[in-house]
């Protein structure tokens, strides 16, 4: 095993690369477009709801770890060959994967082509594509998951009042196994589906994020990064 080490002033990332010092390759999965994505569960046998990091390590390849030294007890995990990431706490024992994030925007890259943010491009469900040259929009989701029974609209209100509306509405949201959706202080949206195990986070219409989460569990289906909160515009 080489674990390589990167130091800032902010934060230690240890990417625990089992495969290149092993068997002298790189990621499993160069290619994730062939992979199905299914709510509530995971990627069947590369990373699932409750696997530990090492099982999801040995299915993909290239695992990345990174602690932040202001915040001792947050672990971030990344599988870039899949977009995939999610947080945990250092101060949980027998730590497995909860909930995680695919990532299914634009990808970028730098001058030389080179990528700087990957993403997964495979199957949603089975039904829907998440190529990039295809995209999935809101009406999409609605088609499949469903139109959420309960709104809520934080555009429209002020800054002042924005901390504390959006507390309250994570409270109720995270109680509450209703199908909702968030218009939030940047228009980007979020639709939540608890029973699904599943959140999709929209930019202009257009999904760039899927939460995955063991269904019906209280708080499931959403919450995975923190929540953002918009500076007014200007």
């Amino acid at each position: 095993m080489r674990v390589v080490v990167r130091l800032n002033m902010t934060r230690i990332t240890l990417a625990v690369i089992f495969a290149l010092a092993v068997f002298g390759c790189g990621p499993k999965h160069r290619d994730n477009t062939s992979l199905n994505l299914i709510p509530g569960l995971g990627i069947p046998g590369v990373i699932e709801i409750g696997m530990t990091p090492a099982q999801v390590n040995r299915a993909t390849r290239d695992l990345v770890i990174t602690t932040f030294a202001n915040v001792p007890d947050q672990v971030d995990y990344m599988v870039p060959s899949l977009g995939i990431s999610w947080q945990s706490k250092r101060s949980v024992t027998n730590i497995t994967v909860q909930q995680f994030v695919a990532y299914v925007g634009p990808s970028t890259t730098t001058e030389n082509q080179s990528s700087i943010h990957r993403r997964f491009g495979g199957m949603l469900d089975g039904v829907l594509s998440l190529r990039a040259d295809e995209g999935v929009c809101r009406q999409h989701i609605v088609d499949n998951f469903g139109e959420p029974a309960v709104h809520y609209d934080l555009s429209t209100i002020n800054f002042g009042e924005r901390i504390q509306k959006i507390g309250a509405i994570i409270a109720i949201v995270r109680t509450n196994k209703t199908a909702s959706a968030i218009i939030w202080p940047s228009k980007g949206e979020r639709l939540t589906y608890p029973e699904r195990g599943v959140y999709f986070e929209l930019v202009s219409n257009v999904v760039w994020e899927v939460g995955i989460s063991k269904p019906g569990e209280q708080g499931s289906g959403g919450y995975v990064a923190p929540l953002r909160v918009d500076e007014p515009h200007r």
